[in-house]
């Protein structure tokens, strides 16, 4: 757990959530999947009192896309029996003049944070890969202003790295069987991964292969 005290810093973590619970935006991705398994272990290894409440939205014009939260969460609540790990799902249509995902779920993020005690929502946002931006869709926020980005009721644990560093952490753990059960691919066909998305690009740069280890 040692990097997990570096990046992203554990002993801050464990503060804000002292008594608390802790909020975590799940998007099914390798970097929110990750970020999960690594907040599990902080639970068990500090002895931490706090649940761990994943939010999933779902975009219901998405008729094919894979949708691996639940997978993901059986996962990690194998690895960390002892961890209460609860999944959130909330639905919404995403509109093609407003593609930022953030304005369909805060509405649902503030319920949440209402609903079962969470100071902050933890968010696992990279910086993506060099000089290719992430698509605005993900999220507005420019990439140098992702290391030091503060805001009372986000956390952006991973602002500093990319799915470089993410790959490692999952070597390091030996969690590549999670890593391959994770979506990063976004586009609504059947026989995803497209291998043309931006998503699938920075997974191929990252991982050398597209989700579920395909080369």
């Amino acid at each position: 757990m040692e990097y997990f005290n570096r990046y992203p810093k554990g002993d801050a973590i464990a503060k804000d959530y002292s008594g608390m619970n802790i909020g975590l935006a799940l998007s099914g991705g390798a970097d929110s999947a990750l970020l999960l398994y690594l907040l599990a272990k902080m639970v068990k290894d500090r002895a931490l009192s706090s649940d761990i409440i994943c939010m999933h939205g779902i975009d219901t014009t998405m008729k094919i896309a894979v949708q691996p939260a639940e997978q993901i969460v059986e996962y990690v609540r194998n690895k960390f029996k002892n961890v209460n790990i609860i999944l959130e799902t909330f639905s919404y249509a995403i509109d093609p003049k407003k593609l930022n995902k953030n304005d369909y779920h805060q509405p649902y993020y503030n319920e949440y944070m209402k609903r079962h005690n969470i100071p902050k929502i933890i968010r696992a946002v990279t910086q993506g890969m060099p000089n290719n931006g992430r698509p605005i869709v993900d999220h507005d926020i420019p990439p140098e202003k992702l290391i030091k980005y503060s805001k009372d009721d986000i956390t952006l644990p991973f602002g500093a790295v990319d799915k470089r560093w993410v790959k490692l952490q999952y070597r390091y753990q030996g969690i590549m069987d999670l890593a391959n059960i994770t979506a990063s691919c976004i586009a609504d066909i059947p026989d995803a991964p497209c291998r043309e998305c931006w998503w699938c690009k920075e997974r191929l740069w990252a991982f050398g292969n597209y989700d579920g280890g395909i080369q």
